[in-house]
This record gives structure tokens, C-alpha cells and sequence, in this order.
């Protein structure tokens, strides 16, 4: 096995893990709950497992600083919508962390299409972070303690402030980065 796809390995893994977290919710029993809450953290853990690879063995790819950031949205947000539908998180919550990551996305499309990279900002990284351990707070504070999930709650609403600076230090990229767009090519 080549050692520098490990990396690319763990971000289809990742992806992978979505299906099996979202059937274990559905199914709604308290075991299920749990084996949902430890996939989903061990999902969450690929994601500084595959960055933290790529860099310590020189195993950075593009294909890689594209494909992460999609599989950390198709991650979240595909369990926060989840969550929405069964009334656990406020729609509006959703809908500002999904409005972000598309508007992100947008940039970074625009940046490829001219050839550069629009890297994972620090802050942006911990935001997945707290993302990540919001969604496992609300998962086993289902089985526990309301006061558990509410932290849980909290947490991501806490993510939505992050969003907002994030979109704001990726916007101010993009503009150092393009001094000049034109939009109309």
C-alpha cells in the first residue's frame, strides 16, 4: 500500500462512516444511539488523523486539500439535517452552518478554476472540531442527561459564530489572493 494515499484512505472512510451513523439514529434505540455517537467520533477523528498523516510523511495532495473540507460537510451537515428532521436542532442553525459551507465551497471553486488553493484556516478547522463534538454531546446526551445534549445544543450554536468569522477571514483570502475578479468571464 502506498503510504501517501493513507491520507485519501481516511477521508473515503470518513465518508464512508455517514451512511451507518445516519441508519444507527433512524433506529433510534438507546444502543443505537451510542454505536452512533462512537462512529461518529471516530469519523470525527479521521479528520485530524488525515491531515495530521499528510503532513507528518509529506502526503499532501490537492486531490486531498479539495476532496477534506467536502467530506467534513457531507459529514456534518448530512447529520445535522438529520437532526433538524427530528426536531433535536433548530432549522435556523442548520441553515446558517449549510449557508457557510456553500458559500466557502463557491469561493473555493472560483480559486481552483485559477489555479490556487484556498487552505483550511486554522479557526475553520477548530469550528469542524466543536461541530463534531456537538453532534456526539447531543447524540449521548439523548441516553444520559438532557443537560448533555443542551451543551451539545450549545455548542453548535457556538459554531455559528465561528462560521460567521470564518466566512469573514476566507472572504478577505479570496480578496488578497484576487486583488481584481471580473465575474463577468
Amino acid at each position: 500500500m502506498n503510504k501517501k494515499m493513507v491520507p485519501m484512505y481516511l477521508t473515503f472512510f470518513r465518508i464512508g462512516l455517514v451512511l451507518p451513523v445516519i441508519l444507527l439514529i433512524l433506529h433510534g434505540s438507546a444502543c443505537s444511539y451510542w454505536l452512533a455517537a462512537i462512529l461518529w467520533l471516530i469519523a470525527g477523528l479521521t479528520d485530524g488523523l488525515d491531515g495530521y498523516i499528510s503532513r507528518k510523511w509529506s502526503a499532501q495532495t490537492t486531490a486531498g486539500a479539495l476532496l477534506d473540507p467536502v467530506a467534513d460537510k457531507i459529514l456534518t451537515l448530512s447529520i445535522l439535517i438529520l437532526l433538524c428532521y427530528l426536531q433535536k436542532i433548530d432549522p435556523y442553525l442548520v441553515i446558517l452552518l449549510m449557508s457557510r459551507d456553500i458559500y466557502i465551497t463557491g469561493l473555493r471553486s472560483i480559486a481552483a478554476e485559477k489555479g490556487l488553493i484556498l487552505y483550511a484556516k486554522p479557526l475553520a478547522k477548530w469550528k469542524t472540531a466543536l461541530q463534531i463534538a456537538g453532534v456526539f454531546l447531543m447524540l449521548i446526551g439523548t441516553q444520559t442527561h438532557d443537560y448533555v445534549e443542551q451543551a451539545g445544543y450549545g455548542l453548535l450554536w457556538f459554531c455559528v459564530l465561528i462560521s460567521a468569522i470564518t466566512a469573514w477571514d476566507y472572504t478577505n483570502d479570496f480578496r488578497k489572493k484576487f486583488k481584481f475578479i471580473e465575474f463577468s468571464s
